[in-house]
């Protein structure tokens, strides 16, 4: 998509981090949709209201078109399956804020939850999830890493169901993609979380960091996660190619 080009060289061309930030303090919020209209429709009628969000930016990646409308600028809804499984990394390339969350469509996260992780991701530029992997001893995909509320944990891979970034890192997702030669599909095991969780990290220095929030797990059933059966060795190959591709990018700088 011509958009997704323009949008990523006029980031990747910015002479300061921020330089094409908007300077408000409020938050972008990109919602993923797939089938679970019910839960978009929940999370957007909270999320709406909270003064934290500027803006709420739906990506609904399903066969037929989102049938929600909303009277309310704070809402936008885009209806596209060209994207894949890096949909919402495009969608935040439109973003206004400089702070941007990603977020699944199964679960609720109250307000001060998202203020406590920007404030994070502020202080540290890490990229912050409420959940977490790091590979086994044998190098195989992943333990899990599920902070206890408070607790912070510093994690190789960030789980994207709900994360903190900002809008100059993500450019990075798209360039370490290429890099990958990955060509991510749900049928094979996914990895557009494993794919800027090293991407981030390569930009800003920074693991990931996995901190004890409050939240409310939703309808799963239709989780990318779950419609495809075990994709342990899968998902282990494309962690091993991306530690392959940033290992090789940090010894150039070496």
């Amino acid at each position: 998509m011509n958009w997704i080009k323009k949008k990523y060289f006029e980031l990747t061309a910015a002479p300061a981090i921020n330089v094409l930030a908007d300077k408000t303090p409020k938050y972008s919020l990109i919602l993923s949709s797939f089938s679970r209209e019910e839960n978009v429709a929940l999370i957007i009628s909270k999320y709406s209201k909270y003064d934290c969000f500027g803006e709420i930016i739906v990506w609904h990646n399903g066969l037929k078109p989102l049938p929600l409308k909303y009277d309310t600028n704070k809402v936008r809804v885009i209806n596209s399956d060209d994207m894949g499984l890096s949909s919402r990394y495009a969608a935040a390339l439109l973003a206004k804020s400089e702070t941007i969350f990603l977020h699944d469509d199964d679960l609720l996260v109250p307000e001060d939850t998202f203020v406590k992780m920007a404030h994070k991701h502020r202080e540290t530029l890490a990229t912050i999830s409420i959940e977490g992997k790091n590979p086994y001893p044998d190098g195989t995909y992943g333990m899990p890493v599920k902070p206890k509320n408070g607790e912070e944990i510093t994690c190789e891979i960030h789980l994207n169901r709900c994360i903190c970034t900002s809008r100059s890192i993500l450019p990075s997702y798209f360039s370490f993609l290429y890099q990958t030669g990955l060509s991510l599909d749900p049928k094979g095991g996914g990895g557009e979380d494993m794919v800027y969780s090293y991407a981030a990290r390569l930009a800003t220095g920074n693991l990931p960091i996995a901190v004890g929030f409050q939240f409310k797990n939703m309808d799963r059933q239709e989780a990318i996660s779950s419609r495809f059966g075990n994709q342990h060795k899968n998902r282990s190959t494309i962690m091993n190619i991306c530690q392959e591709v940033f290992k090789r990018e940090v010894n150039k700088n070496v």
